[in-house]
C-alpha cells in the first residue's frame, strides 16, 4: 500500500536511464518498464519474471543470470549488451533483438528450452 493507503499493483518506470554501477539481485518481477535504458551497468541475477518491457535497451551492460520467465517484450534491444546470460526463462526473450554473437552464446539454453539434444556425430 502507498502512503495514501491505496493498494499498489505493480511498479512502473517510464523514460528512465539507469547509468553505471552494479545492481545485484535487481527485483523487477511483475514491473512495467517503458522507454528505459540500462547503460554501462552490471546486472547480476536480475529478476524480470512476469514483467512487461516496452522499448527497453541494454547498452554496454553486463547481464548475468537473468530470469526472463513469462516476461512480455516489445521493442526490447539486447544487441549492445556486453554480456548476456540467462539463467531462466530463455523463451521469454521472444521478440527481443539480439546480435548474432549473442545467439551463438544462447544456443545451448535455447536448445535445452526446445528439448533438443545436441550430440557429436557418432554418439
Amino acid at each position: 500500500r502507498d502512503s495514501a493507503g491505496r493498494r499498489r499493483t505493480g511498479r512502473c518506470s517510464n523514460g528512465v536511464v539507469v547509468r553505471g554501477g552494479k545492481l545485484d539481485y535487481l527485483n523487477l518481477r511483475g514491473a512495467k518498464l517503458k522507454d528505459v535504458v540500462f547503460e554501462a551497468c552490471v546486472l547480476v541475477e536480475p529478476d524480470f519474471a512476469g514483467a512487461g518491457l516496452e522499448r527497453v535497451a541494454f547498452v554496454d551492460c553486463v547481464v548475468k543470470g537473468a530470469d526472463f520467465h513469462k516476461v512480455t517484450l516489445k521493442d526490447v534491444d539486447l544487441r549492445q549488451a556486453a554480456e548476456l546470460g540467462v539463467a531462466a526463462g530463455i523463451g521469454g526473450l521472444r521478440g527481443a533483438a539480439i546480435s548474432p554473437d549473442q545467439l551463438i552464446d544462447l544456443a545451448p539454453a535455447l536448445a535445452a528450452e526446445l528439448g533438443m539434444r545436441v550430440l557429436d556425430p557418432g554418439e
